[in-house]
């Protein structure tokens, strides 16, 4: 594609790139490119990529678990119908028996 281009096409390009150099030589008149200053800048990035990722999957994996729990915090279908039409005698509930729980560890360790 290049190679079948004009010189006359070719030259518009080449004007541009001059112009775009000289802008940025008037913006940034003391940058040197340092090959060194590149890679240590693309480590940084790469190792807050890094740990922006493992961030996110920490969270995924935490909702996750937050999710199974109150799934399994839900009374059954069975369980739900009695406790809408009042008769419920299923089970307190995730919280009320994790509470009767320690309250009677403590009794036992009293005694």
């Amino acid at each position: 594609m290049w190679r079948d281009i004009d010189v006359e096409h070719k030259e518009e390009y080449y004007a541009r790139a001059r112009q775009a150099d000289a802008e940025h030589k008037k913006k940034y008149p003391d940058y040197v490119y340092n090959p060194l200053d590149a890679c240590n800048q693309k480590r940084l990035w790469d190792q807050a990529r890094a740990k922006k990722l493992r961030r996110t999957r920490r969270q995924l994996a935490k909702r996750r678990v937050t999710t199974a729990q109150t799934i399994s915090a839900r009374p059954l279908p069975a369980q739900e119908q009695e406790h809408q039409q009042g008769g419920f005698t299923g089970g307190q509930g995730v919280a009320s028996s994790m509470a009767s729980r320690r309250r009677s560890r403590k009794t036992q360790k009293k005694t």
